[in-house]
């Protein structure tokens, strides 16, 4: 239930560089240019504009260099109803996060803790317009969910590829709610897109270990890959050619210290003490 899983967010606080709170947009978007199409994923900034997409939906809009009028190339896009997203947290635990932020449960704002008659006990209350942190949290994992996971992010409706371009073409592309169709009362970013350059995604370039008798220690920088990548997978290997993740999920870098926000830190136990291992990230 939804206070089980707060009290999951409550030990797993973390901060996750995937690009999205930077922008201070109602809506930002980022591209990737595949060269014969465009892939398109957004985020609201906000729990009340992601829940707002329920209602309205979203239009995804283009228009090429020179244009100024913007022209809809997206059918309206809604996240799934309440019910296809019971059946799929059944399935992927990643939607948990993404249905209570869309379809809130009743007990969420409940509390744990009996309510005092007594007229000097402090009452701990919201403040009007102030996010709580669980709030705070949720929404990032329900952004994360997104991230890692294509069918949570098709199923907010967080995705489309544009696959009708011309190669050649420059173009601009935004995200607004349907219900504002011209942007008039939404804050929402613009990306730019030559066709005629890829996405190259960054290659790491520092990804170094070190050992002990039982273990392997592994660090990298993350600050180069903002925007590109919110996890990242572990593989390991007793050939240096067929390689098998560490984990059954991505490994998120996790920090509490602002000094460690650009460093990742892994570790990894040998089954073997004697045998040779390879990892790559």
């Amino acid at each position: 239930n939804i206070k089980k899983f707060f009290s999951l967010l409550g030990t797993a606080f973390f901060v996750v560089g995937n690009g999205w709170a930077a922008d201070n947009k109602d809506i930002t978007v980022l591209t990737f240019n595949h060269g014969d199409s465009v892939s398109l994923r957004w985020a609201p900034g906000s729990e009340a504009l992601f829940r707002r997409s329920v209602e309205s939906g979203y239009l995804v809009q283009r228009r090429a260099a020179g244009e100024s009028a913007w022209q809809n190339i997206s059918p309206v896009l809604k996240p799934f109803s309440k019910d296809r997203f019971s059946v799929m947290e059944a399935i992927n635990p990643d939607a948990v996060a993404v249905k209570e932020i869309l379809y809130p449960s009743q007990d969420r704002s409940a509390s744990d803790e009996p309510v005092s008659n007594d007229p000097f006990e402090p009452k701990l209350e919201s403040i009007p317009g102030e996010t709580t942190l669980e709030d705070a949290l949720l929404h990032m994992m329900a952004l994360f969910s997104c991230d890692v996971s294509r069918p949570i992010a098709e199923a907010a409706a967080l995705l489309y590829v544009d696959k009708k371009v011309d190669r050649n073409a420059r173009y601009q592309y935004r995200v607004v709610f349907a219900d504002d169709e011209n942007a008039k009362k939404t804050s929402v970013s613009v990306a730019d897109v030559d066709m005629s350059r890829k996405t190259i995604l960054p290659t790491p370039s520092d990804f170094e270990g070190y050992f002990d008798e039982k273990f392997a220690h592994f660090e990298w920088s993350v600050k180069p890959f903002v925007g590109y990548y919110s996890a990242y997978n572990v593989e390991r290997s007793t050939d240096g050619e067929h390689f098998t993740p560490l984990r059954s999920r991505p490994f998120v870098q996790a920090y509490t210290k602002d000094e460690m926000a650009d460093l990742a830190l892994f570790r990894d136990t040998f089954p073997d003490e004697e045998a040779t291992y390879y990892y790559r990230m």
